[in-house]
């Protein structure tokens, strides 16, 4: 298990402290709104991250070994969202480029409302 959380670890700490899609996403909203209205985006990235570490270290995958239909059902779900997400993606970029902008929160961008 120590070999496990170890190699868990190394992998981890390179993906959340190097110049990646998420950090340039920080910075870039940082330089814009300031690093105080990007807190929420920070914290629900290193959420879903720790989220997804934690589904790691309870063994989620051999969960899902167990339960195919489960695990099938997670993906399109999955799926679906960030279809859902490219589209909300979409109507932002379209109502920016109309010169309406607009500073959303956590929660806001989790539904995509």
């Amino acid at each position: 298990m120590l070999s496990l959380s170890l190699a868990l670890i190394v992998f981890l700490f390179p993906l959340a402290y190097s110049p990646g899609p998420g950090n340039m996403f920080f910075a870039a909203n940082g330089a814009r709104f300031g690093v105080r209205a990007t807190i929420p985006a920070n914290v629900g990235y290193h959420l879903a991250t720790w989220f997804v570490t934690v589904g790691i270290g309870l063994g989620f995958a051999a969960a899902m070994e167990r339960a195919p239909i489960l695990f099938e059902a997670i993906k399109w779900v999955g799926s679906a969202y960030v279809l859902y997400l490219a589209w909300c993606f979409s109507a932002q970029v379209k109502a920016m480029a109309r010169g309406m902008h607009s500073q959303r929160g956590f929660l806001a961008v989790l539904y995509c409302c």
